[in-house]
């Protein structure tokens, strides 16, 4: 369509996603009638930072409407630099407040027993993901929309999937502490409390010792199996996750695990 504007800064689905008016036009998946339940739940349920599901069009594609604001985009690298918006540590509460309305309003959403989950995530989750509460799975900094400091959506839920909810909240944690070795954080995160940052999140969960632990094991295991995984979709002809494996993903993914082994016992303190 000759309205049709292209939306970037995904990954799994690259020049795939378009924004026609107020709605956005997503790539059908095996999931993709779950996530437009899921999201009627949630809207149900009043979690109203979230898109609202619209079904499908003519052509297919999942439909949903747009939510307007900013959203900070990768590359988050050492020589990158995260909009000031997206550090403040009100802003990540925001973001831990909303995960946690979404894990109660899920907690009442019935999970049938056949269905198929969308494949586009590979390999994405480790054993420990094991659970039953379904869940975003993917709160990176790029599917978070912002304005004025507060978060106003929460999008892309490609990666929805039963899980431990503290996998959910391991890889929120991941990428909005962020747990991440100061020396790859871009600038404007590098000066980050990543243990007064981890245990504001938790407080918003309510994550006991024990909990908070967890969480970091979560992450380290999530990282650790992410390497392989990306790997085998970019040797797989995936774009998106070529373009992150030529970005030195491999050795970055390294150093963060080895970092999170030496650091995650006081992070959770």
């Amino acid at each position: 369509m000759d309205n049709e504007i292209v939306l970037t800064g995904g990954t799994a689905n690259p020049g795939g996603v378009f924004r026609i008016g107020d709605t956005v036009h997503r790539p059908r998946h095996a999931a993709s009638e779950m996530v437009q339940a899921f999201l009627r739940h949630l809207h149900e349920s009043g979690v109203s930072r979230v898109p609202t599901p619209l079904g499908f069009d003519e052509g297919g594609r999942e439909v949903l409407s747009y939510v307007a604001g900013s959203v900070a985009h990768p590359p988050f690298s050492a020589d990158g630099w995260v909009d000031d918006w997206a550090t403040t540590d009100s802003l990540l509460v925001d973001v831990a407040e909303l995960q946690a309305e979404i894990h109660r309003a899920a907690a009442n959403f019935e999970v049938p027993d056949d269905v198929e989950w969308a494949a586009a995530s590979g390999d994405y989750f480790p054993a420990g993901a094991s659970g039953t509460l379904l869940c975003h799975n993917d709160i990176c900094v790029s599917n978070v929309v912002a304005q004025d400091g507060h978060v106003v959506g929460l999008i892309d839920f490609d990666y929805l999937r039963p899980v431990d909810r503290l996998f959910d909240i391991a890889v929120a944690a991941r990428h909005w502490v962020p747990l991440i070795p100061p020396g790859d954080r871009p600038r404007g995160w590098q000066d980050a409390d990543e243990a007064l940052r981890f245990s504001a999140l938790c407080d918003v969960h309510g994550l006991d010792r024990k909990d908070r632990r967890r969480t970091i094991e979560l992450a380290t295991e999530f990282l650790s199996h992410a390497r392989t995984n990306v790997r085998k979709l970019a040797d797989a002809g995936h774009v998106g996750f070529e373009d992150l494996m030529a970005s030195g993903y491999s050795e970055y993914n390294k150093r963060s695990v080895s970092w999170l082994l030496k650091n995650g016992t006081r992070i959770a303190t």
